[in-house]
This record gives C-alpha cells, sequence and structure tokens, in this order.
C-alpha cells in the first residue's frame, strides 16, 4: 500500500494521544521505505501504530516513575473539556466512566492481584493483564479486559 502512505501517516500521528490528555506535545509523522514488505495485514489504517507509540510511552514512563502502568493511564486519562493536540475541545467525554466500568465489570482489581502473584513465582513464563478500548461505528465507547498468556 505505498500509495497510501500519507494517509496512513497522517491517521498514525492523529491517534498517537490515544485517550492521555498530554499538553506538552508535539507530534510528527515520517514514512519510510525499505526493501523488506511488512509480511503482516495491519488493520486500522495507521490508528493502531499511533496508538502503539503512545501506550510504549506509558509504560516507560511507569517504569521510571515505578508506578504501575494503570495508574499512569488514569492520572492522564481524558477528561470533559480537555483540548486534544489538534485543538478539538472534548464534550460528552466518557472514557473515564467507561474505564471505571469496565474495572468493576471485569473484576481487573482481583485478576491484576491474580497475575502479579503468579508473575511473582513463575519465571519463564509470564501472563499480562490487558484491557481494550472499542469503538463501534457510531464512535460509542466500549471496553473489555484479558489475561494473557
Amino acid at each position: 500500500m505505498a500509495y497510501c502512505w500519507t494517509q496512513v501517516v497522517e491517521r498514525a500521528v492523529t491517534h498517537a494521544d490515544n485517550v492521555y490528555n498530554i499538553p506538552n506535545v508535539r507530534i510528527e509523522g515520517r514514512a519510510c521505505q525499505t526493501n523488506l514488505p511488512s509480511n503482516t495485514a495491519f488493520r486500522g489504517f495507521g490508528g493502531p501504530q499511533g496508538m502503539i507509540i503512545i501506550e510504549q510511552i506509558v509504560t516507560r514512563v511507569s517504569h521510571h516513575l515505578r508506578m504501575p502502568a494503570v495508574e499512569v493511564c488514569e492520572l492522564n486519562m481524558y477528561k470533559e473539556g480537555d483540548c486534544t493536540p489538534y485543538d478539538m475541545v472534548l464534550s460528552n467525554c466518557t472514557i473515564r466512566k467507561c474505564w471505571v466500568q469496565l474495572k468493576e465489570t471485569s473484576a481487573f482489581t482481583a485478576r491484576r492481584a491474580a497475575v502479579d502473584q503468579f508473575n511473582q513465582w513463575v519465571i519463564m513464563e509470564l501472563i499480562g493483564l490487558g484491557s481494550l478500548y472499542i469503538f463501534d461505528s457510531l464512535d460509542r465507547i466500549a471496553g473489555r479486559s484479558e489475561v494473557w498468556p
């Protein structure tokens, strides 16, 4: 899809903040061509690539601050009235409400404790706990939580 690179980069850049309010940020995108094919499908046309970047940043910040990544996420989630890097003021922003509901309905805290306990004793095979936000065709948000080996 070399002919679509501008749209893919644009979408990656506009999704790079994901659900986080980062008031002092400058986001730039650059397309690079290599002699190697990707060998894999990547749905989302740039959106997932942008979100992967910020999630990696959140992970690194949490390690640096010696805080659980989920706390860094919660502290920086968008809220009503926040402004995105693209000067869009958020109204009807339900991400925090969705996150709280997801944590309650998925037993997130208990599952996180079980994952941490397992990983404390098993060195060779760690498991993780992840959450996922899903937008439908009407831009309504839903979420789910999973344990991954």
